[in-house]
């Protein structure tokens, strides 16, 4: 057999295997659901789908060259995960997310993925120094409690990536338990952001490691190797503020191409359309050096709020079921591929156990004091305002709780620039481990504890049916919506009238108005618009 065969072989069972391995984990995650087992998530049915087949590949990979090159092609590889997978899975997150009790609890969210990573970041990064100053010069007879001679900012990078709470592991767990709207807001608001905040600390202080500039456009190198607060704070702006724009401006274009382009006789072209404006945001915050994550988020809501209103009827129909689907796919391969990674990959896990046991407290401390300090902060500030929607103890608890890490600190630990690179990987494993299958697994029993309504027939954490009414029609931003932006960027404007009305949950209007053949269009429209919701949700 030549080496062109051999490679041609393996990629068709390469290609099996994966359909295979997407096979089994929907059959066991149909099984998981029939007998409505909702204490274990389907994030772990996908990433013991994994662990299972590489322990399989492993155990035949010294004696079948096939199986090795299959187990190298299916490994984890941060590359495809950040611009293959990832977009699609935030941007559906965005898209059917209530939009509305993001913006009502921006500052709160903002607050715990800002300062609470930051805070977090700090109080592991110092502990890690210190760990490692304290055992430094001892013997531990090769187990690892920490690298010895950790520098700061070593100690700060590796913090930073492991305060990354993953979005795809906290919100696949909430998503599948149906969890009340405010609480699933602050988890999928500050998941999303708090990962932009994590890379962002992460490429400042590796920057520094490998003795370049922290500017975000210049890679030549700088003999000074301390951290340059100005150059931190530049960063954070830069991301908050460019990310969101090119969501923003990435959703108007799109909604101006469908308004104008006269494709709602082509509704295939609508949806790869779509689908490619989608992806483009992230792409595009990617390359402009700010945040794809966050800027695939505004997209999503802006392409909801606009682009889905110029599409044809099939379009829409269409176009939420390959979002879905992608999504959905992706979420499972992204898991699927990081458990072959745990048994795979060459790393000290097994010796690390006692570092990932310090890591994990570490984590588990460290989130808490962040967690329940901003909240009390919160809501001191709103008592003095005189508000009466505080966020609840047991909101904070379940906060608290959802601090899963997963893929992206995977991905950033992959990365990782020092000669420790094994350890901080094999670390990170083993937390990510223990945050999906015993976080993961103990969250509905959290949640019955606490008392926290869940239901996990109905998604009601993007249920459309409650709305606050004075968010939408008395903000001075709806006002210019209404009479400026949706006439700009909507085909039919008096379409966004329905939709702002159906927005505020507006019913009894609309019931007490007995007219029938004076409005009987405007009802047949409103009909039209509720299936529509009825579809996303």
């Amino acid at each position: 057999m030549t080496i062109g065969e051999s490679f041609e072989v393996s990629t068709e069972w390469f290609i099996v295997i994966s359909l295979l391995l997407i096979i089994i984990s929907i059959l066991c995650a149909n099984v998981i659901d029939y007998f409505k087992i909702t204490w274990f998530p389907e994030s772990c049915i996908y990433l013991s789908v994994g662990i299972i087949f590489g322990s399989i590949s492993l155990f035949w990979a010294n004696q079948e060259n096939t199986s090795a090159q299959i187990l190298n092609k299916i490994q984890f590889n941060q590359n495809f995960f950040m611009y293959f997978l990832l977009p699609p899975i935030i941007f559906f997150g965005a898209f059917i997310f209530e939009k509305s009790l993001f913006f009502k609890n921006l500052l709160t969210i903002a607050l715990l993925a800002g300062l609470g990573t930051i805070m977090t970041t700090i109080m592991i990064g110092l502990s890690y120094y210190g760990i490692s100053y304290l055992i430094t010069g001892y013997d531990t007879n090769g187990i690892i409690i920490m690298p010895q001679n950790l520098t700061l900012k070593e100690s700060f990078a590796a913090a930073s990536l492991i305060s990354s709470t993953d979005p795809i592991a906290a919100l696949a767990v909430y998503s599948q338990l149906g969890v009340e709207q405010t609480l699933y807001t602050l988890v999928f608001g500050e998941s999303n952001l708090n990962d932009a905040v994590s890379i962002v600390l992460y490429n400042v202080f590796t920057t520094n490691l490998t003795n370049s500039t922290i500017s975000i456009h210049s890679s030549e190198s700088d003999s000074d190797n301390s951290i340059n607060d100005e150059h931190i704070i530049l960063a954070f702006v830069y991301t908050s503020i460019v990310g969101p724009l090119i969501g923003l401006f990435t959703a108007i274009v799109s909604s101006l191409v469908y308004k104008f382009g006269r494709l709602k006789n082509l509704p295939i072209f609508e949806v790869i359309l779509f689908w490619s404006f989608s992806y483009m945001s992230f792409v595009l915050g990617e390359a402009l050096d700010s945040s794809g994550i966050i800027a695939s988020l505004f997209c999503g809501f802006g392409m909801k709020h606009y682009t889905f209103y110029n599409l044809s009827e099939k379009g829409k129909v269409h176009t939420l079921s390959v979002i879905e689907f992608l999504s959905i796919l992706f979420d499972m391969m992204g898991f699927i591929t990081l458990g072959i990674s745990v048994i795979t990959l060459d790393v000290p896990f097994f010796k690390a156990i006692p570092m990932i046991v310090i890591v994990i407290i570490l984590c588990l401390v460290t989130r808490l004091i962040s967690v329940f300090s901003i909240i009390y902060m919160i809501n001191f500030r709103r008592k003095r305002s005189k508000r009466v929607d505080t966020i609840s103890m047991k909101t904070a608890v379940a906060l608290w709780y959802a601090g899963l890490r997963g893929a992206i600190a995977f991905v950033l630990a992959l990365s990782f620039p020092t000669e420790n690179a094994p350890i901080w990987i094999g670390s990170c494993l083993g937390v990510i481990l223990f945050s999906v299958y015993f976080l993961g697994t103990t969250t509905s029993i959290m949640l019955k504890f606490l008392k926290i309504e869940t239901n996990p027939d109905e998604e009601s954490h993007i249920s459309l049916s409650t709305r606050n009414k004075n968010m939408v029609m008395h903000s001075r931003f709806s006002l210019i919506d209404r009479k400026y932006l949706a006439p700009f960027l909507l085909e039919d404007s008096s379409r966004f009238e329905i939709f702002t009305s159906t927005f505020q949950n507006d019913k009894e209007k609309i019931d007490s108005d007995n007219n029938e053949d004076d409005n009987s269009e405007e009802e047949l429209n409103q009909d039209k618009y509720h299936k529509d919701y009825e579809i996303i949700n």
